[in-house]
């Protein structure tokens, strides 16, 4: 079978929200920002994620909330939830998932994400 994975995801926040967008992601989810290409335009955001696959982060018109979502697993899982509740994100408890807590949360344009509490079955850390 042929290889394939995940290299990136591309949300989109309101343009000249970068700094909220900056806020929330690598403020309050934690995550690493990177350095863009030089081959990229300037404009947006790009994160590392465990595993090396990336969020990026465009300027435009963000989609409708919704149910769709992308999931972080997280190994601070409780200290990762005060810190959404703490910056006014509202949290949303779902069923266990192989014996691991998980909530839902949105960000500042209403972009729905799942936190699952690590480690990471996709690395070798546990079955999903």
């Amino acid at each position: 079978m042929p290889s394939r994975s995940l290299q990136h995801v591309n949300l989109r926040y309101p343009a000249g929200a970068e700094a909220e967008a900056r806020a929330f992601y690598a403020g309050t989810l934690g995550l690493d920002e990177l350095a863009k290409p030089p081959e990229f335009s300037p404009e947006g955001l790009w994160f590392r994620l465990e595993g090396g696959s990336q969020l990026h982060l465009s300027p435009g018109r963000p989609a409708p909330p919704g149910p769709w979502h992308f999931c972080l697993v997280v190994d601070d899982f409780d200290a990762l939830r005060h810190r959404l509740e703490t910056a006014g994100a509202e949290t949303e408890d779902n069923h266990a998932w192989s014996g691991r807590r998980r909530f839902y949360t949105r960000d500042p344009w209403g972009g729905r994400i799942e936190v699952l509490e690590g480690p990471n079955p996709a690395l070798g850390g546990g079955a999903a």
